[in-house]
């Protein structure tokens, strides 16, 4: 049976003519056709990963590379907000500062108030990611009694302060010896990846010390601080409690998009002192050396 679509044209008002034609029925099915085909998917971009730096870096060279984002400033925090002494003969106690920032903060000024007195260990400055501390001891004068001060803290832009409390019940003593934890160090070989091609490379962590170190994290990262996109690494093997003189080694591999991105990357290791619960980041073989 022969199908058609009519088309009706007014001529003059009050009549019409009417056409037939197979044209119509051509134009509806296209219409029909076009709008019944499947459109193709939307691409959506991956999202970008984000991470916190932390720690020194071991740094992935890479040739042109694309201009960098600056890194995040400098950030001080304090812990703990209180030390409470017990008695006049109690040991040094400890306020630890981290710099969870992306640059170095280049300098540490202390102030106690008696009878606390309080031993700056990071004068020298805090690097992006590590920890260092400010030993407290409680010193207090004849005839006991409870006491309160502050330790006030300025750290690079950053200020805070830490209560002092101590109880005195007996005669003065001779004041206990400040003696600030020891920086242990954890090394790392070699200082510089550099892939010319989609592949994997390994890195080496050496425990040089005597006492037991304990590998926290192992991240890559953009010089910003953030996750770095087109790398992954294998931390298994080092993800753990390194004896003395222990070494172990992980790998990291670089794809094709990494490749493609041209910027420099780091991996930051974080480690762990399990005897003051101190983290730093680890050092290149070079610079432990001395250790």
């Amino acid at each position: 049976m022969e199908h058609t679509l009519s088309l009706y044209v007014a001529d003059r008002p009050g009549k019409k003519r009417r056409r037939r034609g197979r044209m119509g029925v051509a134009i509806l099915a296209g219409i029909i056709l076009t709008a019944a085909l499947p459109r193709a998917p939307k691409k959506i971009e991956p999202a970008a990963q984000v991470g916190v730096r932390v720690g020194t870096p071991i740094s992935i060279v890479r040739s042109e590379p694309l201009p960098q984002p600056q890194p995040l400033p400098a950030k001080a925090t304090i812990t703990p907000s209180r030390l409470v002494f017990a008695d006049r003969d109690a040991s040094a106690q400890f306020a630890v500062i981290r710099n969870d920032g992306g640059t170095a903060i280049d300098r540490v000024d202390i102030d106690s108030d008696a009878p606390f007195v309080a031993t700056n260990g990071c004068a020298g400055g805090v690097a992006a990611g590590a920890q260092c501390v400010v030993a407290v001891v409680f010193a207090p004068p004849k005839g006991g009694g409870k006491f309160a001060g502050t330790l006030q803290i300025a750290a690079g832009s950053d200020r805070a302060s830490v209560a002092l409390r101590g109880t005195a019940s007996e005669p003065a003593a001779i004041p206990p010896k400040v003696v600030l934890p020891p920086v242990r160090r954890l090394c790392f070989d070699p200082p510089a990846i550099h892939f010319e091609a989609p592949g994997s490379q390994s890195v080496t962590l050496t425990n040089p010390e005597k006492a037991p170190l304990r590998v926290v994290s192992i991240v890559p990262t953009n010089l910003a601080g953030y996750a770095a996109s087109g790398y992954a690494i294998d931390a298994t093997p080092c993800i753990r409690t390194l004896a003395a003189g222990e070494q172990c080694a992980f790998a990291i591999a670089a794809n094709k998009r990494a490749l493609a991105l041209h910027e420099r990357m780091l991996i930051d290791v974080t480690y762990e002192d399990p005897e003051t619960g101190i983290r730093r980041g680890a050092m290149s073989s070079s610079a432990c050396g001395a250790n």
